[in-house]
């Protein structure tokens, strides 16, 4: 009796793990499936988050939102402005994304593409009311990090803008100053020849950069050749009113003086660079804001003639950028010819960015990062 018992209480048992383990697969079965659904449905609900947000200030000029992406940030996205896809497909720097360039060729209403780690496509959407401002007209960002993405939009009137955030731009950690040639108290000096605009800019340069984040500048002042033997330094330094372009305050006399010398200007003043940025010679319209946005990455200057393909002649190994990070602001007036010999043959890993200076000095009007360093220059 006792074993008839024992054997019921043993199958009893065993139905029950089997009925507690068939719970288990069909809970877990069930939860697989929805996670499945959830995240195709998440990534269109987080895509009409940042529809939202775009439409609410759209019309609203000035107005900023921030939107902070959690699925999309775990691969590779892109944004195209639309109105602008002649342009895009006219640059070479499109030709990276062959699946954004098709799509936009043959004139599909796609401009937020989603792409898993392997950059293999997973969304397409068309994000009206979108647009991007600054040259290229097109974004990419990857996450290597596994962190949230924040995308800030701007309201222009007409559209929100997506462009370039000055604070996202990172320094480079081999570029680094010779701190030694910049004493606190000290004013930078420069003897200027009447048009040599560029030792203005490369004094720009090395007077105001940024570091941690921080905006830093020595003060310096600019003194016409002609007028240098009529003027004694100490007056110079201690009197405003003389005829001299001061482009920063500054206070105290009896300061050390450094000149500038822009034949040895890397030599001078950096210890080393991993990131350099490229200026048209011909083009000085790029000249000032340039210079800016150097300081702004704390990298040194280098000038390019725009328009010489004898370049392609000399050998890369022997230019001062070779296998450098590089950004090129120009106003597209570079000869193509340039252009691929810089990426192909001359940068790291064919890292050359390439801002529009028109863009970077919109976006350097709206953002202002030099606010209340920067005094007598005009910016645009």
């Amino acid at each position: 009796m006792n074993k008839k018992g024992n054997m019921s209480n043993q199958i009893k048992i065993i139905i029950g793990l089997l009925i507690f383990l068939l719970t288990i697969l069909l809970f877990f079965v069930f939860f697989k499936g929805l996670i499945f659904d959830s995240d195709s449905y998440s990534y269109d609900d987080e895509f009409d988050d940042i529809r939202r947000e775009v439409d609410s200030i759209k019309g609203e000029f000035g107005a900023e939102n921030i939107v902070d992406l959690s699925l999309f940030s775990q691969g590779l996205i892109c944004f195209a402005d639309l109105t602008k896809k002649d342009i895009i497909l006219a640059g070479y720097e499109i030709d990276a994304y062959p699946i954004i360039k098709n799509s936009l060729a043959n004139n599909l209403e796609y401009n937020f593409f989603v792409f898993d780690k392997d950059h293999t496509l997973k969304k397409s959407y068309n994000l009206e009311n979108m647009c991007i401002e600054e040259f290229p007209h097109f974004f990419c960002f990857e996450n290597e990090n596994n962190e949230n993405l924040e995308l800030k939009f701007k309201g222009i009137g007409t559209c929100a803008d997506l462009s370039m955030d000055w604070e996202s731009l990172e320094l480079d950690p081999n570029n680094r100053r010779k701190n030694f040639m910049y004493d606190e108290g000290g004013i930078l000096f420069l003897i200027d020849s009447d048009e040599n605009v560029k030792d203005k800019i490369l004094l720009l340069n090395t007077a105001l950069w940024r570091d941690n984040n921080e905006i830093n500048y020595q003060p310096y002042v600019v003194i016409n050749k002609n007028n240098f033997n009529d003027i004694a330094l100490s007056d110079l330094i201690d009197d405003k009113d003389r005829d001299v372009n001061y482009y920063f305050d500054y206070s105290g006399s009896n300061s050390d003086i450094e000149s500038i010398d822009r034949d040895n200007y890397t030599a001078s003043w950096w210890d080393n660079f991993g990131t350099v940025v490229l200026l048209n010679e011909k083009e000085s319209g790029s000249w000032l804001i340039g210079s800016l946005f150097a300081s702004y990455i704390n990298a040194p200057i280098f000038f390019i003639d725009g328009s010489d393909s004898s370049i392609k002649n000399v050998d890369p190994t022997t230019l001062p950028y070779y296998g450098k990070n590089a950004y090129l602001i120009d106003e597209n007036t570079f000869n193509g010819d340039i252009l691929d010999f810089l990426l192909k043959d001359v940068v790291l890993d064919n890292n050359l960015k390439y801002y529009r200076s028109a863009a970077l000095k919109a976006s350097l009007r709206s953002q202002n990062p030099y606010k209340g360093i920067i005094g007598d220059i005009n910016l645009y």
